[in-house]
């Protein structure tokens, strides 16, 4: 869950309290699938002891990574300083190098949902080369509207074909 700081959930046990108390709820027929969504803002070993929290509760899929509080000294304009969250391309490069961390962490044992800074097709394709079963989009949605799915799609398929990928579970999977 989004938090004031942002921090609660960054501790392991926390986390791992969390997904027994969501694993302990008798959800009646068909438990919902439960995604856990990474901030860029951890270190490797913070990052391998979350992965492996994960992991342990058989969590569903993975969302790499969410907004970062950094600001990258090339952000200008009027809203570069203000507090809260950093989404969109400056995360592009930070979340698709996690990306890439997470899938050698879990080893393919569980999906990872790619998102930060997805602009085009080019942009998804590098998230699933880096391991992404799928991509989420926010900013770029906001920008260029419900237009940029179809032309995603479109550019994808292009990549996919020219590098001789027959789906996008073939592409991230030859990581």
């Amino acid at each position: 869950p989004n938090t004031a700081n942002g921090q609660v959930f960054l501790d392991s046990a926390r986390l791992a309290d969390l997904l027994a108390r969501l694993a302990a709820v008798d959800w009646g027929p068909g438990r919902p699938a439960f995604a856990a969504k990474l901030a860029p803002d951890v270190d490797d070993a913070l990052l391998e002891r979350l992965v492996a929290t994960l992991l342990d509760a058989r969590i569903d899929a993975i969302i790499v990574a969410n907004t970062t509080r950094a600001r990258p000294s090339n952000l200008h304009g009027t809203h570069a300083s203000e507090a809260g969250g950093l989404s969109g391309a400056p995360l592009f490069a930070p979340s698709t190098l996690m990306l890439s961390r997470v899938r050698a962490l879990t080893g393919g044992r569980v999906p990872l949902i790619g998102v930060g800074g997805i602009a085009s097709g080019a942009d998804a394709y590098m998230k699933i080369r880096a391991g992404a079963s799928a991509v989420q989009l926010y900013t770029g949605l906001i920008y260029a509207g419900t237009g940029l799915v179809t032309r995603i799609k479109r550019e994808l398929a292009a990549l996919l074909r020219r590098d001789g990928f027959a789906s996008v579970e073939a592409a991230a999977a030859a990581t």
